[in-house]
């Protein structure tokens, strides 16, 4: 997808080595922990599939699309009328138990669009980062 916008977060830093943040971030029944409730409506969820509502934008589906141990996850996307998008968390290891990450939004907008989208689309990355920072129960997997 080398058309439309891309975003990238601050880099986060994770307290956790980057193996039990993979396994957490590689199932998708975890993810919605660090979607913004206020934000996101009907979560449905698979190991390697979601669906929820956007407010006001529509409907979302995202795959886990590719997956790099302990070092990357990417989730690829359709939304409102067909728009595509990517989302990507990098990870590094950054000592004993810290990992630092980035997420980075790669979305099919035209640039008007686009330009309305930023703004929102960059609260939405950074309570992502947020999320992910806060966390601290890794090792407890939804079943």
């Amino acid at each position: 997808m080398s058309d439309g916008l891309k975003l990238e977060s601050r880099t986060g830093r994770a307290g956790e080595n980057s193996g039990p943040i993979y396994n957490f971030l590689t199932d998708m029944r975890n993810f919605k922990r660090f979607i913004p409730g206020e934000v996101v409506t009907d979560w449905e969820a698979e190991r390697e599939r979601c669906s929820f509502v956007v407010s006001p934008v529509g409907k979302a589906e995202m795959v886990l699309a590719e997956r790099d141990e302990n070092r990357m996850v990417r989730y690829d996307g359709t939304g409102l009328n067909g728009t595509g998008f990517s989302l990507w968390i990098q990870l590094k290891d950054g000592g004993d138990r810290e990992t630092h990450f980035r997420v980075t939004l790669r979305a099919g907008l035209n640039p008007v669009i686009a330009s309305m989208a930023k703004k929102p689309l960059n609260d939405f990355l950074e309570k992502i980062v947020s999320g992910i920072e806060s966390w601290s129960d890794w090792d407890t997997l939804t079943e």
